[in-house]
């Protein structure tokens, strides 16, 4: 089940609301391989070596855009029995993101000012 994050600056007092984990839906590899552009899917499939259902992780995970000053959650692939992490970009703008390792230390990314409190508001599936 994902959890439903919200990043809120006290400086600016922007808010981000990012739906974070994976769903029910993301238990195959083909359904996992939906949510990745075309040019990823086929990394993947060729990191696969032709198995149909590798041992993988799946997450969507918050990352921070630089380029539309953002909080979003992004798509995130490994394999677990070889090496392989596939992440896309932005959904909002396509630029390259920064995945948000710890929460405790997230500078605002609209303002630069407050440093981000961060919360579990809720669940999804």
């Amino acid at each position: 089940m994902g959890m439903i994050q919200e990043y809120q600056c006290p400086s600016c007092n922007e808010i981000w609301k990012v739906a974070t984990g994976h769903g029910f839906i993301h238990g195959s590899f083909e359904r996992v391989l939906e949510v990745f552009p075309a040019n990823i899917q086929a990394k993947i499939l060729k990191d696969a070596n032709g198995d149909k259902d590798p041992l993988f992780q799946f997450h969507y995970r918050p990352a921070l855009c630089r380029d539309c000053h953002s909080i979003v959650a992004v798509p995130v692939f490994r394999f677990l029995e070889h090496s392989g992490v596939y992440v896309t970009g932005c959904p909002k703008c396509g630029s390259i993101t920064e995945l948000i390792e710890d929460n405790r230390s997230i500078t605002c990314p609209k303002c630069g000012k407050g440093s981000l409190s961060t919360e579990e508001i809720g669940c999804w599936d």
